[in-house]
């Protein structure tokens, strides 16, 4: 005799707030159709994409669904008003700012550090290393 292992579906109701009935999502009782237009992304009817965004933006879970479709990486449809394309130029940009961050932060220590030694901080970053005299000049 086999057993199946049975699904938790109350542990599938944390990844897509969608999914939560409690939720009452905008979108619960709407064509998952608008939601999911056939094509490209670029050929979608836009009259369908902004139906779409308007039950989007009166939806109580906005927030939950689009920390999730950006966690998630969501590759398909219009989740949280947002179409694939928007959701991975925003993505980018997270990732730029984070990684622009940690560049800046970075630095600071670097400066902090050689603070008293203004000639090492010049050899960190200026090739050929250009002693600090030769700026007056």
């Amino acid at each position: 005799m086999t057993t199946k292992a049975r699904v938790n579906h109350v542990a599938n109701v944390d990844r897509d707030p969608r999914m939560d009935p409690r939720n009452n999502p905008a979108c619960a009782n709407e064509d998952p159709e608008l939601f999911f237009p056939v094509g490209r992304e670029g050929l979608w009817d836009m009259a369908l994409v902004a139906d779409a965004r308007e039950i989007c933006s009166r939806c109580p879970v906005l927030v939950k669904c689009h920390d999730w479709a950006m966690e998630s990486g969501e590759p398909n449809g219009i989740v949280a008003g947002r179409t694939p394309n928007e959701r991975k130029a925003l993505k980018r940009k997270a990732d730029q700012d984070a990684k622009d961050t940690a560049q800046r932060k970075l630095l600071g220590e670097l400066l902090a550090e050689r603070a008293g030694d203004p000639d090492a901080l010049l050899k960190e970053f200026v090739h050929p290393p250009m002693p600090i005299a030769a700026w007056a000049e």
